[in-house]
């Protein structure tokens, strides 16, 4: 799968990094809207008898959470699947860095010497590289000399604001999770504050001539070059000529240009200007065939009925659980959306299946900067299924959990780069 790195939902970021600059504060807000949806839906549901859940790293439930689940179940606890999680903090930390040079430069085609170098905060060292290479004409190291020179450019306020908010709320919740996941949450924290730090002082010592890189991008995009006709609409000051350049991209089979064209005509559908629906359903066919985020939008398209036509909840339920075991995190919230009496809508037992494996890729560090806002959302989740789902319905939600991890898991941490 081709993306340029998780946008979730559980903030997720997915996937994923080809909004605006100010996608995380879109994402977080999505949040409560995606956790306000899932709770009033799901709830529509009638409950069995309820059971304690696990914690959100497949250990015992937090003091709170116990308290609650005993009271409701009698503490009829069954016992935890082994959690394939890594108890060395150190690993952990390495795939949030890989995770997050991932998000930043998805499958462009680089040196794994210069995506090690850009991991370890030696900017100066990957710009002149990189530079080297571009002026070779290597046009992919062109367009991943673009994308760096931008990430130096640092974030803007209110991104940085959205996510000081978010790792603010999950420190008031840090307690009621297990120490290992405090101790995640601690280390993902520490992370990001040195990364930011580190590539500040880094990106500061880098010499970027913009005006070379900017001709060298044009050129390889004259030149038909997919990456650097994708990078140019990211680029964009207008909506009109980011589908141009995505337009050509797109029509040239390269998938992530795909992906944010279908986005961005989805985009209009929702807002009441259907004139390019068709338009927006072939490439949302397109792009759902090679990759797990196009499965989560077109399965939320065919939820509402695409093009104008009648929802399609059997083909959507199949094409959003396919998005989850992708690793895509925003695709729960559209999946418990779905009308309760269909044949096509996931059961509680499922629901719980699909979040522990997200639980599961999220403590692999799959995720990047996302784990705090993920173990927080996806926590809750498996709280409140957990409570509505009896001893029995617990066993085989984790049951179903452990098959899904067995047939999925090892596909899913390759496409996110965290194996």
């Amino acid at each position: 799968m081709q993306r340029a790195g998780p946008r979730g939902t559980i903030p997720p970021p997915s996937q994923r990094l080809r909004a605006g600059r100010g996608w995380p504060l879109q994402v977080i807000v999505g949040v409560g809207v995606v956790s306000a949806v899932f709770f009033g839906l799901r709830l529509l549901r009638a409950p069995g008898d309820d059971a304690p859940p696990l914690g959100p790293d497949g250990s015992a439930a937090s003091p709170r959470t116990a308290a609650i689940a005993d009271k409701r179940s009698g503490g009829d606890t069954p016992a935890p699947s082994p959690s394939p999680l890594p108890q060395n903090l150190d690993a952990f930390v390495s795939r949030l860095r890989r995770a997050e040079v991932y998000r930043v430069y998805g499958d462009l085609e680089l040196p794994t010497r210069i995506r090690g170098l850009i991991s370890d905060l030696r900017i100066v060292e990957a710009a002149a590289e990189l530079d080297a290479l571009s002026r070779a004409n290597d046009r992919s190291a062109t367009a991943a000399l673009a994308r760096l020179a931008r990430e130096c450019a640092g974030e803007d306020p209110d991104t940085q604001r959205s996510w000081d908010l978010a790792y603010a709320d999950v420190t008031k919740r840090a307690t009621e999770m297990s120490p290992e996941v405090r101790a995640r949450l601690q280390a993902s924290a520490t992370e990001r504050r040195t990364r930011l730090a580190g590539l500040q002082q880094s990106c500061a010592r880098a010499n970027f001539d913009t005006q070379a890189i900017a001709q060298r991008l044009s050129s390889a995009a004259a030149a038909g070059h997919e990456a650097s006709l994708w990078q140019l609409g990211t680029e964009a000051g207008s909506e009109e000529i980011q589908r141009k350049y995505w337009l050509s991209a797109a029509m040239l089979g390269f998938l992530p240009a795909q992906l944010d064209l279908a986005e961005s005509l989805m985009s209009d559908a929702l807002n009441g200007n259907p004139r390019d629906a068709g338009r927006m359903t072939f490439w949302l066919e397109a792009a759902a065939k090679h990759s797990a985020r196009g499965k989560l939008m077109l399965g939320e398209c065919l939820a509402r009925g695409c093009n104008g036509q009648p929802p399609d909840i059997t083909t959507a339920g199949r094409l959003l659980r396919d998005a989850v075991w992708g690793g895509v995190t925003n695709a729960t919230g559209p999946l418990a959306s779905l009308p309760a009496d269909d044949p096509g809508t996931p059961t509680d037992e499922e629901m719980y299946s699909l979040n522990t494996f997200l639980q599961r890729l999220n403590d692999l560090g799959c995720y990047g900067d996302y784990y705090p806002s993920n173990a927080l959302h996806i926590s809750d989740h498996l709280h409140d299924l957990g409570l509505r789902l009896s001893p029995s319905a617990l066993q085989e939600g984790q049951r179903l959990a452990d098959a899904a991890w067995r047939e999925h898991g090892a596909q899913a941490q390759a496409e996110w780069h965290c194996d």
